[in-house]
């Protein structure tokens, strides 16, 4: 059964598209009109369950996280636009989920690397069928050695039509990959029971396919934050360019290194790598963007802050729209050299301005906690009052302030 949108909702849906969209750019007017029915249309008449909880600021996390991806990929706000109005619906797949079905796409014969982004642009339904059926598919004729592993048989393909392919034929003569006896031996529920999805397997195909991107690539920036969960200070971000085909034994995700250790990169890398940027963004402009723009923004500045231009940039898991391919890699501080190593930096730099911070303000104990809502930190705050450097809007800042437990006067300025 549809679910009917409010007039107020529609009139709020319209100025979310228009804004992230930019639709009155980007199309004529009777475009943008045939755009909104569109979408509408959609809204309207698909199931409930698929659009529960849905609101206009739903919607513009949605598309904005979409056009991220998109961009990511090196796709055109014109291409996001052509994609939605084909297929509002792909709203509702995770972008994780996005990202790997992209990386099994690439395992399609025959110019797959194209044709993966072509179909995304022109049959953008085709991404709705599911990673694990993908895998199975692919799986099972990798195994049997099928000699055409294609866009029909992989996404299009029925369940009877693809199971079909492995049955033998009676009285004729049986390929080497014809071992089912009939086409309910092998059902969607079986071939996946037989075949579960390997989502290390996909993250290893990722990783195998940047990793043959940066060999064709000289100048290669990873890039990472540190500081997105304290309640106090800036959140600082890091770009760093490597030799190519650089290894420093050890050199991991900084939340994994001790602070020893840290430090000891810290200094490795200051001397061995191409070029540093870095990136900060003060607890105000925290409170007036949130913490998600200003990361990104802190990632803007690290990048344009190194002294050679990359090529290409690995983000590890946040999406950035740049004007030079960027590559966001899910827990990349753990699979690419260079993001642990941009780790690596924003994290001691981080740490070393909130060991400053502690020896102009001692009783906060900046020093242990490094600015993170742990409970003594939390003591501290209602035993001794706000700084000027805390981020107001996140909790339970926000909580105390609006219960009155603290007067703009009696927030003390730092001097630091």
């Amino acid at each position: 059964m549809g679910v009917k949108w409010k007039e107020e909702d529609s009139l709020a849906l319209e100025h979310v598209l228009f804004e992230e969209l930019d639709l009155n750019n980007a199309l004529t007017i009777e475009g943008r009109l045939a755009f909104f029915k569109d979408f509408m249309k959609y809204l309207q008449h698909n199931r409930s369950e698929e659009i529960k909880g849905r609101t206009p600021e739903s919607l513009r996390n949605n598309i904005r996280t979409f056009k991220d991806f998109c961009f990511e990929l090196g796709f055109t706000l014109m291409d996001v636009i052509h994609i939605l109005r084909m297929s509002p619906s792909i709203l509702n797949v995770s972008i994780e989920s996005l990202r790997d079905k992209y990386t099994l796409m690439g395992l399609i014969d025959d110019h797959s690397y194209h044709l993966r982004k072509t179909k995304l642009i022109l049959c953008p339904d085709d991404y709705r069928v599911s990673n694990e059926l993908i895998y199975a598919r692919y799986m099972l004729m990798k195994t049997l050695d099928y000699p055409s592993i294609n866009w029909s048989n992989m996404v299009h393909a029925s369940e009877k039509e693809f199971a079909k392919i492995f049955v033998k034929k009676d009285g004729g003569y049986n390929k080497p990959y014809k071992i089912f006896s009939s086409t309910d031996d092998l059902t969607r529920d079986n071939l996946l029971r037989m075949f579960p999805y390997d989502r290390e397997f996909v993250s290893s195909l990722r990783s195998k396919e940047i990793n043959e991107k940066s060999n064709r690539i000289n100048y290669i920036a990873g890039v990472d934050e540190v500081g997105r969960g304290p309640l106090v200070g800036p959140v600082v971000a890091a770009a760093v360019i490597l030799p190519k085909g650089y290894k420093l034994e050890g050199l991991t995700d900084s939340k994994k290194l001790s602070e020893k250790k840290r430090n000891t990169f810290y200094d490795i890398l200051m001397k061995d790598a191409i070029a540093i940027g870095v990136g900060i963004k003060s607890n105000k402009i925290i409170d007036e963007v949130n913490i998600y723009e200003a990361t990104k923004l802190a990632m803007k500045d690290a990048i344009n802050n190194l002294s050679v231009k990359p090529e290409h940039v690995l983000i590890d898991a946040m999406p950035l729209e740049l004007d030079i391919p960027t590559t966001s890699i899910i827990k990349g501080d753990a699979l690419s050299e260079s993001i642990a190593a941009a780790s690596v930096i924003a994290k001691v730099t981080r740490d070393r301005m909130m060991y400053e911070l502690d020896k102009g303000y001692p009783e906060y104990g900046f020093a242990k906690h490094k600015g993170y809502p742990t409970k003594e930190h939390i003591n501290n705050v209602k035993q001794y009052g706000l700084l000027d450097n805390y981020r107001f809007t996140f909790k339970p800042i926000s909580v105390l302030i609006n219960d009155g437990d603290f007067s703009e006067r009696q927030i003390r300025k730092t001097h630091i």
